[in-house]
């Protein structure tokens, strides 16, 4: 898949705009790896394989890495380079958007969310919106193809953390929409609590028509 994704691996004594780390914790047959963005050191996503040897070990991660290396390349470079932050970055993001982000959710009627670790699949949080009753009420649905969604969201966990990152993007323009973190223990918790901060987001931008029926005149 290297050739279609536009990847090569670097020279020896170069520096690699992604540096990919392979552990093994001792006496165990979990073999883990993190995918490192090096010009702003940010941890794009991490994982684990259970594996008995490195013969065993070498095809699965190789498989899992170059599935999320293939996700991270759809990313526009600029995106990369952006400031991080946990969920005080939404109104940073936001601030440099003007209107236009806010525009993007008002009017978005679907939404599309894939995982970036193994510690949450992605149908957790797909479920915990779709039974939100906020997403009924403004009519947005989760499609299964992210170039067809208004709204893709993006969530990853660094390694060795219980932060769970999550990112809204514009599939059509590339915007960054909002960004947060929460803590959680696992992924059905992290779930639940994303998908309030998620709704949250487009909250601002997007009262309920219930609430604007309640309005007064």
């Amino acid at each position: 898949m290297f050739p279609q994704l536009g990847v090569r691996f670097a020279d020896y004594g170069r520096t690699a705009d992604i540096a990919i780390t392979v552990d093994r914790p001792v006496m165990t047959f979990d073999w883990t790896y993190t995918m490192v963005y090096q010009p702003k050191s940010l941890t794009l996503v991490s994982g684990m394989v259970d594996a008995t040897d490195e013969f065993d070990a070498g095809p699965r991660l190789a498989a899992a890495i170059v599935e999320q290396l293939a996700a991270v390349v759809l990313l526009p470079r600029g995106e990369l380079d952006r400031p991080t932050g946990a969920s005080t970055a939404n109104s940073t993001v936001l601030r440099g958007a003007g209107n236009d982000a806010d525009e993007i959710v008002r009017t978005a009627h679907s939404m599309f969310v894939e995982s970036h670790t193994i510690w949450m699949k992605g149908n957790l949080l797909q479920d915990a919106l779709y039974t939100r009753p906020e997403m009924r009420e403004w009519g947005v649905r989760i499609v299964d193809d992210r170039n067809e969604a208004d709204i893709y969201v993006d969530v990853s966990r660094p390694f060795l953390t219980y932060e769970w990152i999550f990112k809204m993007i514009s599939p059509k323009t590339g915007m960054v929409l909002g960004t947060g973190k929460v803590t959680a223990i696992d992924g059905p918790a992290a779930a639940q609590r994303l998908a309030i901060d998620i709704i949250n987001r487009i909250r601002s931008a997007r009262p309920l028509p219930s609430a604007d029926k309640q309005s007064p005149n």
